[in-house]
């Protein structure tokens, strides 16, 4: 008792001074807080490009968390970080947490997250068949941001398979998606999955003007880490 008292005492020192030490204080402590306290560490770490960092905090976090609706956030950040670093098999088993969400919209999101982790895997046949589960989710909740990611995932899967015409027709359907839901960061990927294809196609003007455009709305948009993608 004496023990967790201390790591209490501790927590709330360093509440507002040091996110990942207030975690694992809490966690110690064996505080029901801990697990959120995980992600709002895990989420500065990742604002902060420190993703190395922020995947462990999430990961923890994902041990500890016993609510359900604690664990599927946790999820979905340890599998973005993952995903963001290039570790498809951390990234699917975070993923998949969130996909057996009972909420249609984190469903969704653990759905294309998985189908992410397998393009990263080169699973193509996998990745088609998931983004085939999320996308009636998608449109019945009418979000445009999740077809966006949608159609650039299965564009850039068409572009894993060399088909150049559909590859196109994905990643324009991703950019009016992204322009509807006035997402920049999608709108960037979308303009840079349209090079892609433009460049199989051999339009290499068209390819280097859609890569700039990608980098303009990017930049603007402080995406800076997506600029090199």
């Amino acid at each position: 008792d004496r023990r967790a008292g201390l790591h209490r005492a501790a927590a709330a020192w360093f509440q507002d001074r040091d996110l990942p030490l207030h975690a694992e204080h809490l966690d110690r402590a064996d505080t029901p807080g801990a697990a959120q306290a995980y992600l709002r560490a895990a989420q500065g770490e990742g604002a902060a490009y420190r993703l190395d960092r922020a995947l462990s905090l999430a990961e923890r976090g994902l041990a500890v968390a016993k609510a359900a609706g604690e664990r599927v956030a946790l999820g979905l950040a340890a599998g973005r970080y993952a995903l963001d670093i290039g570790l498809a098999k951390p990234a699917r088993a975070a993923f998949t947490v969130a996909a057996a969400a009972e909420a249609p919209r984190d469903r969704c999101r653990g759905l294309i997250g998985l189908a992410a982790a397998d393009r990263m895997q080169a699973d193509i046949a996998r990745a088609m068949t998931t983004l085939g589960e999320a996308e009636p989710i998608a449109l019945a909740l009418d979000d445009p941001a999740l077809l966006a990611e949608i159609g650039y995932l299965r564009g850039n899967l068409h572009f894993a398979l060399g088909k150049a015409d559909e590859c196109l027709n994905e990643h324009r359907r991703a950019l009016l998606a992204a322009k509807r839901a006035d997402a920049p960061e999608w709108k960037a990927r979308a303009r840079s999955g349209i090079g892609d294809a433009y460049y199989m196609q051999g339009r290499f003007r068209s390819a280097a003007r859609e890569f700039l455009r990608a980098v303009e709305i990017a930049k603007a948009n402080n995406l800076l880490r997506i600029v090199g993608v």
